[in-house]
């Protein structure tokens, strides 16, 4: 079931609903309240911030669905599953994002899933593998982290 969500939150806006193309600052810095929830392994923290970011754009589909995967999660690996679905379809966007605000990409080679994300300060600050290994991964390019959540939607999106 988790992967039908995961699948879902990556798709494309369907014909009638709203394309949401802009990454504002302010669904950033909701997105990153999520990241540092889950990087102090504060379930409910994710939760939280993951309902306020759902709560900013109520009608955007992919957002809201992986949003609510987190606030559903009754464990973190499942809130970071999802936070993954989440990361994938905001750092999509910002390939075709007018005026996004400054953020850095990282990459995490040791979560199952997609496993970059996005900070609004330098220094890596795993979310993916919490207090365990915060500092596990790589600074990468956005140019890069996009092109992996293109391929990835692109992927899920493909007929099996």
């Amino acid at each position: 079931m988790l992967w039908i969500l995961l699948v879902l939150a990556a798709l494309p806006a369907r014909a009638g609903e709203p394309v949401w193309t802009s990454v504002t600052p302010e669904l950033i810095a909701h997105y990153d309240a999520v990241r540092i929830a889950l990087r102090n392994d504060q379930l409910q923290g994710a939760q939280s911030a993951a309902q306020a970011l759902s709560a900013l754009q109520p009608g955007d589909t992919p957002v809201v669905t992986a949003a609510a995967t987190i606030t559903a999660a009754t464990e973190l690996h499942s809130a970071r599953l999802g936070f993954g679905a989440l990361s994938q379809v905001l750092i999509a966007r910002l390939g075709s994002a007018s005026g996004a605000p400054k953020v850095w990409a990282y990459f995490c080679p040791m979560f199952d899933g997609f496993s970059w994300w996005l900070q609004v300060k330098p220094g890596i600050s795993n979310p993916y593998m919490g207090e365990a290994m915060p500092a596990c991964g790589e600074e990468t390019s956005v140019k890069a982290a996009v092109k992996a959540a293109t391929k990835a939607a692109t992927n899920a999106a493909a007929p099996r």
